[in-house]
């Protein structure tokens, strides 16, 4: 049922745009022919990330299924700044009506929306460009955090943490390979992922060695944790939305294989200690990618820790603050909302999250959240940066 309402949405987008563009394609041109044979091509572009989902394995090889999600991808960048600047021109055509009666309605000006769509092009295309130079500059960012507990013989840590890389039909090994550089550079004492390494579906990597030869390359003085996150299953994703059931998304082997071999320490609802601070991973909350059909709740995690020591939580979703502090937690990190990734997503996910990218204090417990290094749907980031973080915890 989710998976339907996905695509609904999409198609009926498409539809919309498909009219928008008819409407100056009747202007530009008196021949029929000529606006049926663009409307085709744009009607093929939007159907490419539909068959990239929902073609059979019988009818198409995964490389290129692969092919159509990779590059159904960056049209659905394109497509998304295209279609909202078709919306803003209808309705200023709609306002503007009382200041146009005198004109006749038959009146063409094939010129003047030649270049009014070209300009619809020429924006969509250069806001993408931008986007996808700026998804593949890694930013560095930098904390201070103050946990008010004290440990013997241990006053400071310095966490490496990342989130969200997303690895799959778009994502880059160059990117990776930063990543792993600007953290070895650390010296960090633990390195944490706070969820979805994988893009959803394993097969989408195309070549998952040279993605475990870089990720194997992480040093730091007590090892790699992570903890799973909502794409780190099996499933369809249509533009970075799930349109397999969460009942039927299951982790693969494969996935726990590729983990393994990097050296990663999986924490799904479990505790270590690293200098005297307890590190509590938690199973992701909408999908658990396991036959569980829940995580732990905040008081199973946190119920053997000491809560007179210092408690970090490392959950892919930033939610359950109220119920982490209540059970002991200092500080949560978490990824998950790629802060937005592509303006207005960084204004809107502030209505879902309250915490949607930063350091901030909520409901008495100190929250973390990173913008994550990948990018899920569109491989473009605006108004957002990917970023490696870096924690001084002082105790």
């Amino acid at each position: 049922m989710h998976g339907m309402i996905v695509i609904g949405v999409y198609v009926l987008v498409c539809l919309y745009a498909l009219t928008q563009v008819d409407f100056h394609l009747k202007n530009i041109f008196r021949i029929k022919f000529f606006r049926f044979f663009f409307d085709l091509v744009f009607l093929a572009l939007e159907l490419v990330p539909l068959l990239g989902v929902l073609l059979p394995d019988t009818m198409i090889e995964t490389a290129q299924r692969n092919l159509l999600l990779h590059y159904g991808n960056i049209w659905l960048g394109f497509f998304v700044y295209f279609t909202g600047i078709m919306f803003i021109l209808q309705i200023v055509r709609i306002i503007t009506i009382p200041f146009r009666d005198h004109e006749d309605p038959k009146a063409r000006n094939p010129l003047g929306a030649f270049l009014l769509l070209l300009i619809c092009i020429f924006i969509s295309l250069s806001v993408n460009i931008y986007g996808k130079a700026n998804a593949q500059h890694l930013w560095f960012t930098q904390y201070q955090v103050n946990i008010d507990k004290i440990v013997s013989n241990h006053g400071e840590m310095k966490i490496a943490l990342v989130a969200d890389l997303h690895i799959g039909a778009n994502s880059k090994p160059s990117l990776m390979q930063k990543m792993v550089n600007t953290i070895n550079e650390q010296e960090a004492d633990v390195i944490l992922i706070a969820g979805d390494i994988f893009n959803a579906a394993y097969s989408e990597i195309e070549d998952p060695q040279e993605y475990i030869d870089i990720l194997k390359q992480f040093k730091s003085k007590n090892g790699v944790y992570i903890v799973y996150g909502n794409h780190d299953v099996e499933s369809k994703m249509l533009g970075g939305f799930n349109i397999t059931d969460y009942a039927e998304q299951r982790r693969s082997p494969e996935m726990d294989k590729f983990i393994k071999k990097c050296g990663f320490n999986v924490l799904d609802d479990k505790m270590i200690i690293v200098n005297g601070v307890q590190i509590a991973g938690r199973l992701d909350g909408m999908v658990t990618g396991t036959d569980a059909t829940r995580r732990a709740t905040a008081s199973e995690l946190l119920g053997s820790c000491d809560v007179t020591m210092p408690i970090i939580v490392l959950e892919h979703e930033p939610l359950d603050f109220d119920a982490l502090r209540k059970n002991g937690a200092d500080l949560v990190l978490s990824g998950h909302t790629h802060g937005g990734q592509i303006f207005p997503g960084n204004l809107i996910s502030k209505a879902f999250y309250a915490n949607t990218y930063g350091f901030k204090t909520v409901k008495g417990c100190k929250s973390l959240v990173t913008s994550g290094v990948g990018y899920y749907g569109p491989p473009i980031r605006l108004g957002t940066h990917s970023e490696v973080v870096v924690l001084d915890v002082s105790y």
